[in-house]
């Protein structure tokens, strides 16, 4: 049996992984603003939500070039929250070669981008996901 399609199967993983297709994750802008509420509500800094487009992207930018981690395992969490966060974790557990592009869906602005490059690198994301935004427009 080891030598027949076993074998073939064991080379095909040890060539092409176990994973054929990427999956692109894809998650709404305001649940990636739902997170960063949250965090900055923790840290007594205000709430991300009430800040304006300017001073999202300064506070985003400051944390993305510092080097403090944002948020530990104290950090109060509702269900949206912990979805969010339970799928960065996800994209540090398993191999990058599984994963394609991040979507945002319903992005309006840079802010949006930040922020998810912001939660990849909190997350230990190894190697971060291109972020992809859709612009669409609600009726």
């Amino acid at each position: 049996m080891a030598d027949g399609s076993l074998l073939d199967f064991l080379r095909q993983v040890s060539t092409f992984g176990l994973s054929l297709i990427k999956l692109d994750i894809r998650q709404e802008s305001e649940r990636h603003m739902d997170v960063l509420d949250a965090i900055t509500q923790h840290l007594e800094i205000g709430s991300y939500r009430e800040r304006s487009e300017e001073k999202r992207q300064e506070g985003l930018l400051a944390e993305l070039s510092g080097k403090r981690p944002l948020f530990g395992s104290d950090l109060p969490k509702t269900e949206e929250v912990q979805d969010v966060v339970d799928t960065f974790n996800v994209l540090t557990e398993l191999p990058s070669d599984c994963f394609g592009a991040y979507i945002i869906s319903m992005a309006t602005s840079p802010s949006d981008v930040l922020a998810v490059e912001l939660l990849q690198r909190e997350s230990h994301v190894k190697q971060p996901l291109r972020v992809v935004l859709l612009f669409e427009k609600t009726c």
